[in-house]
């Protein structure tokens, strides 16, 4: 896949490929410096998007938040791009790293790589304090992913009424096999509802539909965190 630039695509993009380059013991060679660098665009643009996103939902004129968003991404893309260029030049990243990292990986030609079309299956594991625990499998608890797709992406949402509007949700990183920890910052109030939801990706980047969301509660409040439900 290239770099997507719509904007809704470009933000779990953007921190996953930050993060993968940043993550500890990493194959991919790129300096501490320029991984950091990537890291501050990536939080650059993913505030100004967030602002802009809040501005529109309230019915707020935006102009300087657009212009500050675009100037961001810019920046963002930038960066992206050589990386990129350099990451997926590298004869000594495997295929598989590229993949995790959101870098095309060569393949044949005549190939054919397909969208996923099935929704992940989800379901709460536990709650510890500020760490939910989810399993993302496909249609029975047996099987980790469909044929064709490497891992999932994961987002979260925090309120009593999850919305559908995809802007809204919180990117939370790829997960590459069933069980997936997702923390909380401590900005979310104990006893606050989440609600989780992923989809499947394939090599090339490309997401299939998202699944039913589940729901649960930090702890330290509100009901029983142990108990989960599935959106209807």
């Amino acid at each position: 896949m290239a770099i997507p630039t719509k904007d809704a695509l470009l933000v779990p993009w953007a921190n996953n490929f930050s993060a993968r380059i940043n993550a500890s013991g990493n194959p991919y060679s790129v300096s501490a410096v320029r991984a950091s660098e990537m890291t501050a665009r990536t939080m650059a643009f993913d505030e100004a998007y967030g602002v802009l996103m809040t501005n529109r939902a309230d019915g707020t004129k935006a102009e300087s938040q657009t212009a500050n968003k675009d100037a961001k991404k810019a920046a963002l893309l930038e960066m992206a791009r050589e990386l990129y260029a350099f990451i997926a030049a590298n004869t000594s990243i495997s295929e598989a790293d590229k993949i995790l990292a959101g870098v095309h990986a060569r393949s044949d030609k005549n190939s054919v790589i397909s969208a996923p079309t099935a929704r992940p299956t989800m379901d709460v594991v536990g709650v510890v304090t500020r760490r939910v625990r989810v399993s993302i499998h496909g249609s029975t608890t047996t099987i980790a992913k469909p044929a064709g797709s490497i891992f999932a992406f994961v987002y979260t949402f925090v309120g009593e009424t999850y919305p559908s509007d995809p802007t809204l949700w919180q990117f939370k990183g790829a997960a590459t096999k069933s069980a997936y920890n997702i923390d909380f910052h401590d900005s979310v109030v104990s006893g606050a509802q989440i609600w989780v939801c992923a989809a499947w990706v394939n090599r090339r980047g490309e997401t299939g539909p998202v699944s039913v969301p589940v729901t649960t509660h930090i702890q330290g409040g509100g009901a029983n965190s142990a108990q989960m439900k599935i959106a209807a």
